[in-house]
């Protein structure tokens, strides 16, 4: 790309190795700046729930559905309770709604998602 605007932004659609280079003219004088840019591939985070149609308390088994180069799961079950399990099953002693999220991160990338997941006010079931 080359471009004579006095702020150009350009968009990498792939990730890698770049080695972009900024050339200066002023007048007769011509400098070069070269850097190398990193750039990581995205994560996409997601996670699946199964409905549990028991009594309080009740076990919700969690999978995290989540893509790319991951090195760190976190889950926050909404009740300030958190795992660093993969795949975790989690026990509600209590009824009521819980935003929970999961938080992944790679090398370069930190990403989250939140799902809210209530119970069934006259079961106490969560759906």
């Amino acid at each position: 790309m080359f471009s004579t605007e006095k702020d150009p932004t350009y968009t990498y659609l792939n990730d890698g190795y770049y080695k972009p280079r900024l050339i200066l003219k002023r007048g007769n004088e011509t400098s070069y700046y070269k850097i190398t840019l990193t750039i990581s591939p995205l994560i996409k985070v997601d996670f699946e729930y199964t409905k549990n149609e028991s009594n309080c308390p009740v076990l919700v088994p969690f999978g995290n559905t989540s893509s790319g180069k991951i090195e760190d799961i976190t889950w926050n079950f909404g009740d300030k309770s958190t795992s660093k399990e993969v795949d975790p099953i989690y026990e509600y002693k209590v009824g009521g709604e819980y935003q929970v999220t999961l938080t992944v991160k790679s090398m370069k990338n930190l990403n989250s998602i939140s799902k809210n997941i209530k119970d069934k006010r006259t079961t106490n079931q969560i759906k």
